[in-house]
């Protein structure tokens, strides 16, 4: 067979195809991964394929795919879909397992939590991005005047900065005890979201991300792609596959899915006990002294203007 040749011509190892078994599943795996949309063009390739001087397509009747592709989805960890910066942590979650009545709980460890500080990502934005220049740090009501006496004046509600949150919470920081400090105030709206990804285009290996966007950044460069508005700066764990069999060893029986909805939801909380330390705590209540953008220095509170999220992160109530 010319591919076999081929193959101990250039001293390939048997298990170069691996997951696969061997040459043929490789290659029909790597045009099904190829292919996004189905198309006359993507039915040509398929059939070149097959026509390939010594495909044999007998090696194929045996192939277990959905067991080459777990494996194949099992690696990608190995390796990593993402190269995390220096800025980036890592935390292992601790988690209250309830193992039934009578019974307590089971301190349950969850790894793999990455995330930047929210602070750090705060003042690097404030201080260091160029779009920051255009900032705005002083919010104000927008209206649009009547044309005749006879009509009443409307309000136009088009940015963060203009709503009636940012006003309000504007007044209430001005109002706070000078301690100190007598740096104009100002106020940084962080907007979250985050929402699950399929990480490959094979398999069922999910990533949770979680991104933020400033709305004292005007609505219409958060809403071009490649105005670097968007920063990623967490991905959320999953309970992994392990914990039943661990569950089960313990306990005698499977976790339920009430009980896996519960874990799903602590997940979220303790991640989340992570991000807001004692330093986003500490900028939000008192805030902290930067120079902006715009060359002026300020003393920057944190408000959460929106969390925009499906489930599980709908459990974070």
């Amino acid at each position: 067979m010319l591919l076999q040749q081929l193959d101990a011509q250039r001293q390939i190892p048997p298990d170069a195809y691996s997951p696969w078994p061997n040459r043929e599943a490789f290659l029909l795996a790597q045009h099904w991964m190829n292919g996004q949309v189905k198309s006359l063009a993507d039915l040509e390739r398929l059939s070149a394929l097959f026509r390939m001087p010594g495909f044999d397509a007998n090696k194929l009747r045996h192939v277990n795919w959905r067991a080459s592709f777990r494996k194949l989805d099992e690696a990608v960890p190995s390796y990593g879909p993402f190269q995390y910066g220096p800025e980036w942590k890592t935390r292992v979650l601790r988690l209250k397992v309830p193992l039934g009545k009578g019974n307590g709980n089971w301190d349950y460890l969850v790894p793999g939590f990455h995330f930047r500080d929210l602070t750090q990502l705060a003042r690097d934005v404030v201080e260091n991005d160029p779009r920051s220049t255009a900032f705005h740090w002083e919010p104000f009501g927008l209206w649009k005047h009547a044309e005749t006496s006879q009509q009443p004046d409307q309000r136009v509600f088009s940015e963060g900065f203009t709503g009636d949150y940012m006003l309000e919470e504007f007044r209430s920081i001005l109002s706070l005890p000078p301690n100190n400090c007598d740096l104009p105030r100002a106020i940084l709206g962080f907007c979250f979201w985050s929402d699950a990804t399929q990480a490959t285009q094979f398999g069922h290996s999910y990533l949770w991300p979680g991104y933020a966007m400033f709305v004292n950044q005007s609505v219409r460069e958060r809403c071009s792609p490649t105005s670097g508005a968007c920063h990623h700066f967490a991905h959320f764990p999953t309970i992994p596959n392990s914990f039943h069999k661990e569950y089960f060893a313990r306990t005698g029986r499977a976790p339920s899915s009430r009980l896996l909805s519960h874990l799903k939801s602590i997940t979220m909380h303790a991640a989340w006990d992570t991000l807001l330390n004692s330093d986003f705590m500490e900028g939000y209540k008192n805030g902290f002294p930067m120079r902006c953008g715009d060359g002026f220095e300020r003393r920057v509170f944190f408000r959460v203007f929106a969390y925009c999220a499906d489930y599980p992160e709908k459990c974070v109530k």
